[in-house]
């Protein structure tokens, strides 16, 4: 699976690399030091996504056209995504590992995808939300995920304050995360661009 930030030492011997979606993308490198820690509820995870036209591919629809998506924001594949079982058979993985399993054996592990187009033509948000559990506790969550992806070129963690644009990404493979934490019900909401 060809997520470097996660699966470089895999890379580097492999023959052959699935690259990973876009939404994918987004979703598991936000969510990924979280669970690789256990720091969170993997029971009650949200992934609420926005995404440009482009990403819905280059075969002509009406849904897509310009006219159609021009001052328009839509819900789709709420019922069954292409992207859905990608992103929980990646976050599955990290969490079984942490586990010390193969495969999460307790089922815990459930996420909302929801995915939406925007009237842009590239670009994703990713909006990540969960719950935090007792072992976060005093865990400075900004600085421990400038630790996990200190040495990724292509990830920024945003200082404290800054809110994520998609134009700040904008013809790159960069990613940006924002980090927002609720303290009165120990949420965490991860903005998340690519």
């Amino acid at each position: 699976y060809g997520l470097p930030e996660i699966y470089r030492k895999e890379i580097e011997t492999s023959r052959i690399v699935a690259m990973p979606g876009c939404y994918p993308t987004a979703v598991i490198l936000g969510f990924f030091p979280l669970l690789k820690a256990s720091l969170v509820d993997t029971s009650s995870l949200i992934a609420d996504c926005k995404s440009g036209v482009s990403g819905a591919g280059k075969n002509p629809k009406i849904e897509t056209m310009f006219t159609e998506t021009s001052e328009n924001f839509r819900a789709y594949g709420l019922t069954g995504h292409r992207h859905w079982p990608e992103i929980y058979q990646e976050l599955d993985m990290i969490t079984s590992r942490e586990k010390g399993s193969k495969f999460n054996v307790s089922n815990t592990l459930e996420i909302l995808f929801s995915p939406h187009l925007v009237p842009m033509i590239r670009g994703i948000e990713a909006t990540l939300y969960c719950k935090l559990n007792k072992s976060a506790i005093g865990v400075d969550i900004r600085n421990f995920y400038e630790e996990v992806y200190a040495s990724e070129p292509f990830v920024e963690i945003l200082p404290e304050g800054v809110n994520p644009e998609t134009k700040s990404v904008r013809g790159s493979n960069t990613i940006k995360i924002a980090i927002s934490k609720r303290n009165f019900d120990k949420t965490l909401n991860l903005n998340k661009l690519v």
